[in-house]
């Protein structure tokens, strides 16, 4: 597919939708690097309705899309300089430490195994997606499962991880150390979670959601 029509093809999917910012930046861009630049800050929206799917984002090269944070394949980043959203089938290794700051959404059949550590934060979404969260030594996290996502998570050290389930996602969390962990599952979610040492767990659950709570 050419530029033009891969331009077009995009142009005609958004431009009934109340996306008037992004339609104008996609209507002047010249290439594709300005193409991603147009969509970066409405990716998951796009990608998940479909007007980005995975036969237009085979169209991209994965430099391009990798310097926008975007990522469709196999990688391992320590401490990224930007956001960073994994799509298709893209597997991801992530450690994030020494005070960095970053939003991570997966998406699709993408999995991330993500580790933070030393005043790390960051706030991630997986959207149907799979993988693992841990947090060692003073790092904090807030995650999000919708659309049947399948995550396991661990907290050590005095870490604090806030999570909201729903859609009949599933999520595993072992608690450990001094850590902090607070949960609230929605809508069919699912929850198993174990308590080590003198970590602190508040667990909520609303609208049909299973909480268990495992005895070590």
């Amino acid at each position: 597919m050419t530029f033009e029509e891969l331009k077009t093809t995009i142009l005609d999917r958004v431009k009934r939708l109340e996306i008037c910012e992004a339609y104008q930046s996609a209507l002047i861009a010249e290439n594709k690097p300005a193409l991603i630049a147009a969509a970066i800050n409405l990716i998951e929206w796009t990608y998940e309705s479909g007007i980005v799917d995975n036969t237009l984002l085979a169209e991209f090269d994965d430099a391009d899309l990798n310097d926008a944070g975007i990522y469709k394949a196999s990688f391992s980043l320590t401490n990224p300089s930007m956001d960073i959203y994994l799509l298709a089938g893209a597997t991801g290794d992530i450690f994030l430490g020494e005070d960095i700051k970053r939003k991570i959404r997966i998406l699709g059949s993408a999995e991330l195994e993500l580790v933070m550590s030393d005043n790390a934060h960051a706030e991630v979404k997986f959207f149907g997606a799979s993988g693992s969260v841990e947090l060692v030594s003073h790092a904090s996290i807030c995650l999000t499962l919708i659309r049947s996502a399948e995550v396991s998570s661990m907290v050590t050290g005095d870490s604090v991880l806030h999570v909201l389930l729903s859609d009949q996602s599933q999520l595993t969390h072992e608690a450990g150390g001094n850590s902090y962990t607070s949960i609230k599952a929605y809508n069919n979610a699912q929850v198993s979670y174990t308590i080590i040492g003198d970590a602190e767990i508040d667990v909520r659950k609303y609208q049909q959601a299973v909480v268990n709570e495992i005895i070590p």
